[in-house]
């Protein structure tokens, strides 16, 4: 078989994987690899395929075959992080996701995923760090400010979170994640009315969406309104009878009205699904973050997406005397090439004799020191996180839910471990 044979059965099996034809992928992947056993591409393929019909052994095993033939390639560093995450080994997804953007700086999901590693392991200030440096890249990245209202939301901040909700959503209205995560903090907030508005407005927007859809019914029967929260719930039952949420909010609403009979037929009904792995989330999930999931991402090709680029900000002219005069006299140069007569320069005015500028200080604030003591950069930033507490009360309200105050907490931090 020639090298084209390969590259076309590669191609089929990459169709197949999009159309979410995962059995006959690996049919066609085993076939690749009897042809070419060295096929990165297949290894690939084979790994994303065993990943999406959920079994994660078999995907690692095929990623790991993947690095062995191109341990550069970010793409398999980066399905190979996600197939760990998904096998519960998110300690070692986190250097597989740093090998992803190392190798291909600017692939924005692998800082996103990496992110959102860090964020369930509860390290809010790396989490917050890798979000802050996508939106660097790409300040219009509705994923990652959903990531970090996230962070906010799981710290209790919730008026904070609300407004990265909300950016993500300007960016993108039809972002669920986005609308659904803004509801849920709205109602933590016990803005029940508001919370129901952003679902109205997201059912209306995708209705075919079952998760907006059972969480809307949820919280009519929360409100108690129960009629509102039947359609809902039989709404969702028409198109995914076995969905054991929208059955478990049909049970309970029957219940309520007296109709005993009704209601204990759906719970027999639920248990039975629950025993034979039904469709739907057995476990309360209407409280739970809502984020990209890991195997969302997986790359099919082994060349990465386009890398994002730094927006370049514009260099400053500079004040120095001899910098100005070297751009006179380049002007100058490029005009009598040009054949102009440069404009005189005008007759500098009188320097004002130069006033010494004196520091009024405060008193000393109790329990300050005045001096940056000794200590290295730890000292340092303890200086620096003290001197903050004699900002303005409206300033230092405002500090203390900053981006930069987490920055410094997590360098102290992090000394400190050291240090220990």
């Amino acid at each position: 078989m020639s090298a084209q044979d390969v590259q076309d059965l590669v191609k089929r099996a990459r169709m197949f994987i999009r159309d979410e034809k995962f059995t006959e992928a690996l049919d066609t992947l085993k076939e690749t690899l009897e042809k070419d056993a060295e096929c990165t591409a297949a290894h690939n393929l084979m790994g994303v395929a065993w990943g999406r019909l959920g079994n994660g052994k078999k995907a690692l095993a095929a990623f790991r075959k993947g690095k062995a033939q191109e341990k550069e390639n970010p793409v398999i560093h980066f399905n190979l992080a996600i197939a760990l995450e998904t096998t519960d080994q998110a300690d070692k997804a986190v250097p597989r996701y740093r090998a992803a953007f190392r190798l291909h700086p600017g692939w924005l999901d692998a800082m996103n995923a990496l992110g959102l590693v860090l964020f369930k392991q509860e390290d809010y200030a790396g989490a917050n760090r890798i979000f802050t440096k996508v939106l660097k890249f790409d300040p219009a990245n509705a994923e990652a400010l959903n990531n970090k209202g996230l962070v906010l939301a799981d710290q209790g901040r919730h008026k904070e979170a609300i407004k990265k909700y909300r950016a993500a959503l300007e960016i993108d209205r039809k972002y669920v994640n986005a609308g659904l995560n803004l509801s849920r903090a709205l109602e933590d907030m016990e803005n029940f009315t508001a919370s129901l508005e952003e679902l109205e407005r997201l059912a209306d927007l995708v209705p075919a969406d079952w998760e907006v859809r059972t969480r809307l019914a949820a919280l009519y029967h929360k409100l108690e309104r129960y009629d509102e929260a039947m359609d809902q719930a039989r709404a969702i039952l028409e198109k995914e009878g076995d969905n054991i949420r929208a059955l478990r909010i049909e049970g309970a609403i029957h219940l309520i009205q007296g109709n005993d009979e009704e209601a204990k037929a759906i719970f027999e009904r639920i248990t039975a699904l629950d025993s034979t792995g039904g469709s739907g989330e057995s476990g309360d999930t209407f409280g739970r973050f809502m984020m990209e999931e890991p195997e969302s991402r997986y790359w099919l090709d082994l060349v990465p997406p386009p890398a994002a680029q730094l927006p370049s900000v514009p260099k400053p002219a500079s004040t120095h005397p001899g910098a100005i005069a070297l751009a006179k006299a380049r002007a100058a140069k490029k005009a009598a090439l040009a054949g102009e007569t440069p404009e005189p320069e005008p007759a500098e005015e009188a320097a004002e004799p130069e006033t010494e500028i004196v520091l009024m200080t405060e008193a000393p604030v109790a329990g300050l020191e005045t001096e940056p003591p000794e200590g290295g950069l730890l000292g340092l930033m303890r200086y620096l996180m003290n001197l903050t507490e004699t900002l303005p009360e409206p300033v230092l309200d405002e500090f203390i839910h900053s981006d930069e105050r987490m920055e410094m907490k997590y360098i102290i931090d992090t000394l400190e471990k050291a240090d220990g």
